[in-house]
């Protein structure tokens, strides 16, 4: 926009000296203005932060630290060596570890302890450069990142660790120690609320995110969300929580909406290891909210009471799952849930470990993983966690399996045996090389040209869960149908993880 100013200079004017030397002047002027005006345009490009050092917002050493870039984005003013923010800022971060050291729990002016957010005109804290790590990790006193009522926050390629919150006494339980999102409620009343008063969530976006080892001693380990939260391509994994929802918890006004979010591998002593949703914890909190939907999403392999979700007081359906992978029927019944009849119910998650990959903590799919293939590709987000392209049909989760692909792994060997008067036996041998299970394996006969058949009317044989190292085999007896020059059979090996499997057995 200031390279446009200097366009109708040259308009002006009608070949005189003295309308040359006006045009002069106003050129030199405008071009000196340019250069001694602090940039907008820097400023909408972001504040990039130089240091992991975690330094108080009054220090003018040290370049600029995310604890002052955060200050200068929410107060417009500058913070250390961080330049003023202005309106919504994007806080960018290069690759390391932001470990933050300043000591104080209990305090939301982003001073000491956690990072707090109160700002209504929208913060994103975004890596730069997301295929390297970038984590903010905590001190172990104190929750990560604190999103206040009112605040908006949106966290692009990062991961948040290291969050601690502690039981500080009566009235004062604390959750959420990675994240924590304040909504309108409070801790212990027995009077109404005020009217009107529901209407102040703070509102946290992640996408491509990863929140593991945070500990708390009551709700939420990874997550705690009083407000609104929406997790894209996300992982929370190897949290917990004393009281419940190990990975996330969701109370009285709070929502959550997932989609590819995979959460695994978070406990709880006490309660939901992965999930936990208050739908109404007092009796007087009314309208009723507390509400979770999960979309192409991973929901397995937590441990807990109730290992993979919980709703309390859960008069409706709390909890949605369209086209969700849980651990087991148990899961869905304490879960109180609605469900697409997509939905899988499995002992065996078939994800990695948590491991650092592409610069993200992340559990990716192993060969024979439920989660592969599950998703339509009307629901696909176009890339997974790792910022890969995910294709036509997705797998559940935030990232894509990637290999061996197609499947090879499950096998189906057809051997014949002529009989008398006129009969064959085919055995059909089903093998796994694995690693990983094959989920309903079945075995079906198609014999077009077969009078008869042993056992009669047996077409399918349903094998259930096939484990590596382990073989199947359906015998069948058949007997081809008189004057016929020819008789084939066509034995179809199907299972829920894998594709199908075909072999055809010429009988004459």
């Amino acid at each position: 926009m200031r390279g446009n100013l200097v366009v109708p200079i040259y308009r002006f004017g009608t070949g005189s000296k003295g309308a040359g030397l006006f045009r002069s002047i106003v050129l030199v002027f405008l071009t000196l203005s340019f250069l001694l005006t602090p940039s907008t345009d820097s400023r909408a490009a972001g504040i990039k932060v130089t240091t992991t050092s975690d330094l108080p917002a009054s220090a003018t050493n040290g370049g600029c630290g995310l604890r002052q870039a955060i200050q200068a984005a929410q107060t417009n003013q500058s913070a250390g060596g961080c330049h003023p923010g202005q309106g919504a800022d994007k806080v960018l971060l290069s690759p390391g570890n932001y470990r933050l050291s300043i000591p104080g729990a209990g305090e939301d002016n982003n001073a000491t302890g956690d990072l707090d957010i109160w700002s209504n005109e929208g913060l994103t804290v975004a890596a730069g450069n997301p295929r390297r790590a970038t984590t903010i990790t905590g001190n172990g006193e104190d929750r990560v990142l604190h999103v206040l009522r009112d605040a908006r926050l949106t966290l692009t390629g990062l991961a948040v660790t290291g969050g601690r919150i502690t039981d500080r006494g009566i009235n004062q339980f604390e959750s959420g120690a990675g994240i924590a999102v304040e909504g309108d409620q409070v801790l212990v009343t027995d009077q109404p609320l005020p009217e009107g008063s529901y209407s102040h969530q703070g509102q946290l976006r992640i996408d491509r995110v990863s929140v593991f080892g945070n500990t708390s001693d009551f709700f939420g380990g990874g997550i705690f969300t009083g407000g609104d939260l929406t997790a894209t391509n996300s992982t929370v994994a190897g949290n917990h929580a004393k009281a419940g929802g190990g990975g996330i918890a969701v109370t009285a006004f709070g929502n959550l909406s997932g989609t590819n979010l995979t959460v695994s591998a978070n406990s709880s002593e006490a309660g939901s290891g992965g999930v936990h949703v208050d739908e109404y914890p007092l009796r007087h909190y009314m309208p009723p909210a507390g509400m979770a939907v999960f979309t192409d999403s991973i929901l397995a392999g937590n441990k807990g009471v109730t290992p993979d979700c919980f709703a309390l007081f859960g008069f409706r359906y709390p909890i949605e799952l369209n086209r969700v992978l849980l651990s087991s029927a148990q899961d869905m019944a304490k879960c109180q849930a609605t469900e697409e009849s997509s939905t899988t119910r499995v002992g065996w998650t078939g994800l990695s470990p948590l491991a650092l990959k592409s610069g993200a903590r992340v559990m990716t799919p192993l060969p024979g993983s439920p989660a592969v293939l599950k998703a339509p590709s009307r629901s696909c987000l176009s890339t997974d966690q790792l910022a890969r392209r995910r294709g036509n049909r997705c797998d559940l989760g935030a990232t894509r399996y990637q290999g061996p692909f197609p499947f090879t792994t499950l096998k189906l060997k057809t051997t014949r045996t002529a009989n008398s008067p006129g009969t064959t036996t085919v055995k059909a041998k089903v093998t796994l090389a694995g690693p990983g299970r094959a989920f309903n394996t079945r075995i079906c006969l198609t014999a077009k040209t077969i009078r008869s058949f042993k056992p009669a009317g047996k077409r399918c044989h349903n094998l259930g869960t096939t484990k590596p190292g382990t073989p199947e085999t359906v015998t069948y007896t058949l007997e081809p149908r008189p004057g016929s020059k020819t008789a084939r059979a066509t034995l179809k090996l199907t299972a829920t993880n894998y594709r199908t499997r075909t072999s055809a057995v010429r009988i004459r």
